[in-house]
């Protein structure tokens, strides 16, 4: 297996030629999917698409003629800029199965193969020296000195189908040393196409494996953390940096929702501000919210503050304010009766002022 280290800018002259992908990426040695992926960042989608227009479309007609000539598929494939394999169906579609066979019988025969049985040479190589496949060799061989002869000659070969399979291997890990770049911009681009094409399948897969195995989840996130601590880390200041405002209103969107929390984070900076204690949970604060939705003290319904607090806003409020927001100190009652008790305790002192605003009403 050769290895190609055939570069992006070795293809961009092939560009302006007439051939096709297909044969430009066969004799450059690179795939298709890769040489088009190439030219459409050097030259743009628009200019891509023009040359895919501009090509001459080949019917299947003007291969025909052909046929009957002494040139191999591989040339007829090449000269009209087609796959080798889409020349064999057309063929095949039109003059048959049998007719294909009797031209590639005309042209390699069974008997010119049978010399090299017994060579040294591998079933790969003379299929090669003749242009036709290795089944075909095979095929021929079983045949004609049958099938314990030929498994003797891959027996002297000492080739099992194990050891193809660590060659292969071997191989394919040495091209993927030698072409890191390649491979991974192959790999990218194809882990996105199948992204694009299965984006709900793999959520829904990601979703079930989460819900089967949540330890396993768990486990792997701290590994992951631990092991990326830093990068992860320099990501997140990265991100609130960004979007400081996004996170600013997102975060005031879910304490409005959840009044408890923002009177329990507000409590918390309030005791800090102050230097009181605190030892709130927010089931301490949902346990003091009235059930009917008023203020224990003026009877009327709370409302939520548009971007201020309001006079009907809920407040937190310490009833002996030097004890603090501890368990047992708590009340939520509106922003109006908070501002009207502030840090007087004394009941009386609310008396004389209900019976003072009663005599001034009688005197109005």
């Amino acid at each position: 297996m050769g290895i190609s280290k055939i570069k992006p800018e070795g293809t961009y002259e092939s560009f302006y030629s007439k051939e096709s992908i297909a044969v430009i990426s066969k004799r450059l040695g690179v795939s298709g999917a890769t040489l088009s992926h190439w030219w459409q960042q050097r030259f743009g989608m628009e200019a891509y698409m023009a040359r895919v227009k501009k090509r001459p479309k080949v019917n299947p007609e003007d291969t025909y003629p052909f046929f009957y000539s002494k040139e191999g598929t591989r040339v007829i494939s090449k000269r009209f800029g087609i796959a080798r394999h889409t020349l064999v169906c057309w063929w095949k579609k039109h003059f048959g199965e049998d007719a294909y066979i009797a031209r590639i019988a005309k042209k390699v025969k069974p008997e010119d193969i049978y010399p090299f049985f017994h060579s040294k040479e591998g079933t790969r190589a003379v299929a090669k020296r003749f242009g036709i496949t290795r089944e075909t060799v095979k095929n021929w061989w079983k045949q004609h000195f049958g099938e314990i002869a030929y498994a003797a000659r891959i027996a002297k070969e000492g080739i099992t189908k194990e050891e193809r399979k660590r060659r292969k291997k071997v191989k394919r890990a040495e091209y993927v040393r030698n072409n890191q770049e390649k491979v991974k911009a192959l790999r990218k681009v194809a882990a996105s196409k199948y992204y694009r094409k299965h984006k709900k399948e793999i959520a829904q897969r990601q979703r079930s494996y989460y819900l089967q195995h949540p330890d396993k989840q768990i486990a792997y996130n701290k590994a992951y953390y631990e092991t990326n601590t830093e990068q992860l880390r320099k990501y997140a200041i990265q991100y609130r940096v960004k979007n400081k405002a996004i996170i600013k209103s997102k975060a005031k969107a879910r304490l409005v929702e959840n009044p408890a929390k923002l009177l329990l984070s507000n409590a918390k900076a309030r005791a800090k501000k102050f230097g009181v204690p605190f030892n709130l949970t927010l089931e301490d604060i949902q346990v003091c919210i009235p059930l009917d939705g008023l203020c224990p003290i003026t009877k009327e319904p709370f409302e939520r503050g548009e971007g201020k607090v309001g006079p009907r806003s809920m407040t937190l409020d310490r009833v002996i304010p030097n004890l603090g927001y501890v368990r047992g100190n708590i009340a939520v009652i509106s922003h109006k009766a908070n501002v009207i008790k502030q840090n007087c305790t004394n009941p009386e002192i609310f008396r004389k002022l209900a019976q003072y605003l009663k005599q001034k009403r009688i005197n109005a």
